[in-house]
């Protein structure tokens, strides 16, 4: 059975709008494996060749929108520090840990960029028993206070 190009369209549109095809189907009048059809013969690799366009669409909006704020704040922190360094006053602790923080934030930012890591991460490194017991002979100042093992003590009565 033929289906009206307008409910057909009508379908096409709903379903790229990610309406469920039993739904669109009940209320088009349209039999839902016949609907089905249309979705995995055309539909579907249009709706996810569309997504994959929004989600490319979104990230570069991300990234515009990323340096903006990178460069804003860059102004901002460096307007701060200006204003410290224009202070005739000496500098007190708290401005101090403020500088401290506005060259942190600068180092990630410039590291961002970089696309280098913004965090230096430190690797655990997993010992045995058998090892530490090696780097306790090693040590100097372990004192090795013998024996502690059980041992079963006879009288002799």
């Amino acid at each position: 059975m033929a289906i009206d190009p307008k409910v057909l369209e009508s379908a096409k549109e709903r379903y790229m709008n990610y309406e469920n095809t039993a739904g669109i189907a009940r209320s088009l009048g349209v039999a839902k494996s016949t609907l089905q059809g249309y979705v995995n013969k055309e539909w579907r690799a249009e709706r996810e060749l569309t997504k994959s366009e929004m989600f490319e669409d979104v990230a570069k909006f991300k990234k515009v929108q990323f340096v903006k704020l990178t460069e804003n704040t860059i102004i901002i922190l460096s307007r701060a520090l200006e204003n410290l360094v224009q202070n005739k006053q000496n500098i007190t602790m708290r401005e101090a840990r403020d500088v401290a923080s506005i060259m942190e934030s600068l180092d990630k930012i410039t590291r961002l960029d970089d696309n280098k890591p913004t965090d230096i991460i430190r690797e655990e490194k997993v010992t045995t028993s058998i090892s530490l017991q090696e780097r306790l002979k090693a040590d100097p100042f372990v004192i090795d206070e013998g024996d502690y093992s059980v041992k079963n003590i006879t009288s002799a009565t």
